[in-house]
């Protein structure tokens, strides 16, 4: 990823790229939501995808500007073959998981048992998260 650029490497078709913030984010669960359907994908398909969309979107605006009430995020999405890909890419400052989570922080967790495969990279340049869904072929 490139400084104050868009990600590289990063393969979908873009569904958002503006500042972000804590209020805004219901709408792109509706954005996520109608993605998917477009892609007939079916219903416990459509809700894991969400789900984890709007999980990784809602860090990317919480941990990612943290007291700045949220800042630029980029979603990308794909479904090619029997693959699903949705990336959230933040321009924030990466903060590493705490060991213990608490009663918080559980997220990434949710995000790892929802997906087929969940990829993080973080920089000084802000978080890459990637995730993938094994789906029927033409489902």
């Amino acid at each position: 990823m490139s400084r104050g650029g868009k990600a590289e490497a990063v393969k979908g078709e873009l569904l958002f790229d503006r500042a972000l913030s804590p209020g805004e984010l219901g709408p792109l669960r509706t954005l996520l939501t109608d993605w998917t359907n477009a892609e007939s994908l079916d219903a416990d398909m459509v809700n894991a995808i969400v789900l984890s969309g709007y999980e990784v979107l809602a860090n990317s605006v919480e941990h990612g500007y943290p007291g700045h009430g949220g800042g630029p995020v980029e979603l990308y999405a794909d479904h090619t073959g029997d693959l699903v890909t949705v990336t959230v890419v933040d321009h924030g400052g990466w903060c590493t998981p705490p060991t213990d989570p608490g009663v918080r922080g559980r997220g990434l967790s949710l995000v790892r048992g929802l997906t087929t495969t969940a990829d993080v990279a973080g920089s000084d340049h802000g978080t890459t998260v990637t995730m993938t869904w094994r789906v029927a072929a033409n489902a």
